[in-house]
């Protein structure tokens, strides 16, 4: 009798250690969502304020078409890849298209605000100025909250491989969370 006690015991605990576990991870994987759609935030704001920044970068930059157009394509490819992750930031290819979408966007708006620093068209533009100030905001709260969704992300991730967590995500399929590091640019 002693023994049939102990087993239900032990078998409440497991069960409730289990039931825990699945909770933890429903929550942390809400919290990876949550953390993904304030990311998304700025970055769409960041779409579109590009085309803006380019237009007024435009009448200064004449010559500089070839570089005011592979702004606007990385801005492009930013935003398509934005759709994917939007709807599921557990899938692995489309965070990392969005990764190195953003990248190739992050280094073709470097080229443009230093083709504008060198030639000093932001001290006489004062609109232009304060739309590179305006595309830096966003790109600083854009950095922080990438990290706060890494954070997020890893956090998930090692509940996720812990007893029991590792049992509880094999038994109800919950996939490893993609963090948002940047990736090399691949050039063409």
């Amino acid at each position: 009798m002693e023994s049939i006690i102990v087993g239900i015991l032990l078998a409440l605990f497991i069960l409730s250690w289990a039931v825990g576990a699945y909770k933890r991870l429903l929550l942390l994987q809400r919290q990876v969502r949550q953390a993904f759609g304030k990311l998304e935030i700025p970055l769409k704001q960041r779409h579109e304020e590009v085309p803006v920044v380019v237009e007024a970068a435009r009448a200064y930059l004449k010559e500089e078409r070839e570089l005011l157009e592979a702004v606007i394509e990385a801005r492009n490819r930013a935003q398509e890849a934005l759709a994917l992750p939007a709807a599921s930031p557990f899938s692995r290819d489309a965070v990392q298209r969005l990764a190195a979408a953003e990248g190739e966007l992050d280094l073709a708006l470097a080229g443009l605000f230093t083709a504008c620093r060198s030639k000093g068209h932001l001290a006489v533009n004062a609109s232009l100025a304060a739309l590179v100030d305006q595309i830096a905001a966003l790109n600083t709260q854009i950095g922080f909250l990438r990290d706060a969704y890494n954070d997020t992300t890893r956090q998930y991730n090692v509940v996720r491989k812990l007893i029991p967590g590792i049992l509880v995500a094999v038994i109800f399929a919950f996939i490893p969370a993609v963090p948002m590091g940047m990736l090399p640019v691949r050039r063409n």
